[in-house]
């Protein structure tokens, strides 16, 4: 789980205005585990005028951040919420339907979508499909602004494990708007969920 902690450089009590009225002690600190509020956080704009102003000091669990450290992490929050493989990981998605892949209608397109914040370029693509299922074959294609990344496919049979991490090695610039999604070609019959990551 991805940590944001939030140092106070002054003696007077700091309101985060536009992240529900979030407050910062007088030369205090809070810490910050849950997705939901680190998400609003990181949208802040309240909170990057402090940090820019060096009213707050961002940390990450561990260390603190210059100022133009700390907002990109703010950055890289915004996008992987809820995980800690930041900087290198950009995280796509969570599918998880609650009921069978193949009940879904397929292909499924655009799923998870996210908004590329950093330039960068990709080098694998990696998932794991959680239960197993029946009969079939799940597959799912990388996307990128909703085409098909060459080569950036991952299957799974009835005979992968629970769980079972698949890679793919790719070579992939995106940059800032782009958008990464999957598309589910095909499903076991009786699995779910699936977890992916590009790097």
């Amino acid at each position: 789980m991805a940590t944001l902690v939030l140092k106070n450089t002054t003696a007077a009590i700091v309101t985060i205005t536009d992240a529900s009225a979030v407050i910062i002690p007088a030369s205090g600190q809070d810490t910050y585990n849950d997705p939901p509020m680190i998400v609003q956080l990181a949208k802040s704009q309240v909170l990057q005028a402090l940090v820019t102003a060096g009213t707050l000091v961002v940390n990450d669990g561990t260390s603190d951040l210059i100022v133009a450290v700390g907002l990109q992490y703010l950055a890289e929050l915004l996008t992987q919420s809820g995980f800690n493989t930041l900087p290198a990981t950009i995280m796509l998605f969570q599918m998880q339907l609650g009921n069978a892949l193949d009940s879904v209608s397929l292909p499924l397109t655009n799923c998870g979508i996210e908004i590329v914040q950093t330039a960068k370029t990709l080098t694998s693509f990696q998932a794991r499909r959680g239960t197993p299922g029946t009969a079939g074959t799940t597959t799912i294609q990388l996307e990128l602004n909703g085409a098909a990344v060459g080569g950036a496919t991952l299957s799974w049979t009835t005979a992968d494990a629970a769980f079972a991490l698949k890679t793919v090695a790719i070579t992939v610039a995106v940059v800032v708007g782009d958008r990464l999604s999957f598309r589910l070609t095909s499903a076991e019959t009786g699995a779910e969920d699936i977890l992916a990551e590009a790097n």
